[in-house]
């Protein structure tokens, strides 16, 4: 005598345990997104504040990265960002001059 089983009980045990795990994958990303999106937004609205310094005798754009190195950071970093937010060519300053400088 054969004996036949009906697959059906079975079939839709793991047919939720498949939608189950599916719904978790899908919260747990939406939940990654939501968070990255969100570092995203808060890392884009920073803004950068902005010294302006009147150039006297003598002072250079190195000597005022060195002046304005709160963290101690890479002068030449620094110098670099005074260049591109003062849009400078060269590192040569005039007295009376005004720049600004990133902090």
């Amino acid at each position: 005598m054969k004996m036949y089983y009906l697959k059906t009980k079975n079939t839709y045990k793991r047919s939720l345990t498949k939608k189950k795990h599916l719904r978790k994958v899908l919260f747990i990303s939406a939940v990654i997104f939501l968070l990255l999106f969100i570092n995203l937004v808060s890392y884009g609205s920073k803004t950068l504040v902005m010294e302006k310094v009147i150039v006297k005798k003598g002072d250079t754009l190195w000597s005022i990265a060195r002046n304005y190195n709160d963290r101690n950071d890479d002068l030449r970093k620094i110098v670099n960002k005074i260049k591109k937010a003062n849009s400078l060519e060269s590192v040569i300053l005039q007295p009376g001059q005004e720049i600004k400088v990133p902090q």
